[in-house]
């Protein structure tokens, strides 16, 4: 619980730093859908810098390995990083 209170105590509305979350979504028969709004819905509403990307029937370690990322992992990333460089 006191993790619970200090991350609560944190105000994400004055955070100047760049975030991005890039979540992943199984959609399998029979198995739940995992819920990756949940995680980060906090920030999506109070950071002012933030960028959520959902990626849809991907396991962990797919998301990011050599050749198997998808385009809209790399492209979210890319505009992370173009949107957020000071020498423009």
């Amino acid at each position: 619980m006191r993790t619970v209170a200090l991350s609560l105590a944190i105000n994400l509305a004055a955070c100047v730093l760049p975030a991005a979350a890039v979540e992943r979504v199984q959609e399998l028969p029979n198995v739940p859908l995992d819920q990756p709004y949940t995680r980060t819905h906090r920030l999506w509403r109070e950071a002012p810098n933030f960028q959520r990307v959902i990626l849809r029937n991907r396991g962990h370690l797919p998301s990011y390995m050599a050749g198997m990322a998808p385009e809209l992992y790399r492209d979210a990333l890319t505009d992370v990083i173009v949107r957020n460089n000071p020498k423009k």
